[in-house]
C-alpha cells in the first residue's frame, strides 16, 4: 500500500473511532538525523499536550498483519493517557518555571541534522551539537521526551544562553557518569569477555540513565578522569547517541588505526543501529595534555 493511501486510510479510521471531535493535520518535520519525516498532528478541544503520530511506524506494522482500526485505537489510547496525566495541567509547557528542573543536555550530529539545528538553540563540539530535551517524569510517560525548540524560548522569554546554563546543571546533577569495562556490561547480560577483548579491552561511556549518554563526553573533566585512570590518551568510537566505546590509546597508535575504527563504526551504524540513534560516521581522539576531543 502506498503511504499517502495508507495515511488517508488511518485518518479515516482515527476520526470514525473517536469519541470526539479530532482534527488532524499532516506535516513534514526535521528530526534527528532526517531532514524530512512526514507527521500527523492531532488535536482535540481543550487538549493542548497531543502526540505527534508517525505514519510510517504504523504503515510498517500494517504491513506485517495488523489491522488499521487495532492500531487506530492504540493512537487513540495513548491520547488519551496524554490527557490524563496525574498533577500535570494541559498548558504545562507554556510555563517555563513548570519545565525548567527536568530540561536537560543531549548530544547528535551536526553533520546529519543541519535543518533540524536551524530550529533549535545548540552548541557545537566539531561536527557534533549538544541540544537540549525535557523529560516527563517516569511516573507519568517514562522515556517521553520534548526537543526545545526556538518557539519554546519565544513562548518562555528565555535565551539560549539561559537555557543551556540550566540544561546542563540539570544534567550535571542528575544524569550521573557511568564509565566501566565493556566486559563487565557484558556479563551484565550473562555474556563472557573475549580473549580479544582481554588483551584489548574496551570501556564503556554513558550515564547511569543509558538514555542519551553521549553527552557525558562533554562533562567537565569526564574525559580527563578516564584518561587519568587508564593512564592514556583515548580514542573515542560513537556506539550511538546513548553511548560511546573508549579505547586507551597513544598518538601514533590512534592515527595508524584511524581508518580500519572509522570503517568499523560506520559499518556497525548501518547494520545495527537504528537510523534515528546513530550519532556519528567519525572516530574522535582525545589528547589529556591539552584537554580536547577531536576528529581523528
Amino acid at each position: 500500500m502506498k503511504s499517502a493511501v495508507f495515511e488517508e486510510k488511518l485518518i479515516h479510521t482515527l476520526i470514525a473511532r473517536s469519541e470526539e471531535e479530532l482534527c488532524i493535520s499532516g506535516d513534514w518535520i526535521p528530526v534527528n538525523n532526517q531532514p524530512r519525516v512526514r507527521v500527523l498532528k492531532l488535536q482535540k478541544e481543550d487538549c493542548r499536550l497531543m502526540p505527534l503520530v508517525y505514519p510510517r511506524d504504523y504503515e510498517e506494522r500494517f504491513e506485517e498483519g495488523e489491522t488499521v482500526e487495532t492500531l487506530a485505537d492504540e493512537i487513540l489510547s495513548n491520547i488519551q493517557k496524554a490527557q490524563e496525566l496525574p498533577g500535570i495541567p494541559l498548558d504545562f509547557f507554556e510555563d517555563y518555571q513548570a519545565v525548567r528542573e527536568r530540561i536537560y543536555c543531549k548530544v547528535i550530529s551536526a553533520d546529519k541534522n543541519r535543518e533540524l539545528l536551524n530550529c533549535v538553540p545548540c552548541e557545537y563540539h566539531e561536527d557534533l551539537a549538544i541540544v537540549y530535551y525535557f523529560e516527563f517524569p517516569k511516573d507519568t510517560m517514562e522515556g517521553a521526551t520534548i526537543l526545545i525548540r526556538n518557539e519554546h524560548l519565544e513562548l518562555w522569554d528565555c535565551s539560549a544562553e539561559e537555557i543551556s546554563s540550566k540544561a546542563w546543571r540539570n544534567t550535571l546533577a542528575v544524569k550521573k557518569t557511568r564509565f566501566m569495562k565493556l566486559s563487565q556490561v557484558l556479563a551484565g547480560f550473562g555474556l563472557e569477555e573475549t580473549e580479544e577483548m582481554e588483551q584489548n579491552p574496551l570501556y564503556m561511556l554513558s550515564n547511569e540513565d543509558g538514555s542519551f549518554g553521549a553527552a557525558v563526553a562533554f562533562y567537565p573533566g569526564v574525559l580527563a578522569k578516564c584518561a587519568l585512570q587508564l593512564g592514556s590518551n583515548l580514542i573515542l568510537l560513537p556506539c550511538s547517541i546513548h553511548e560511546w566505546l573508549l579505547i586507551p590509546s597513544g598518538a601514533a597508535e590512534a592515527s595508524k588505526r584511524a581508518e580500519e575504527l572509522r570503517c568499523m563504526v560506520r559499518d556497525i551504524n548501518r547494520t545495527q543501529v537504528a537510523e534515528k540513534e546513530v550519532l556519528s560516521d567519525e572516530v574522535y581522539y582525545y589528547d589529556l595534555e591539552t584537554d580536547q576531543i577531536r576528529v581523528l
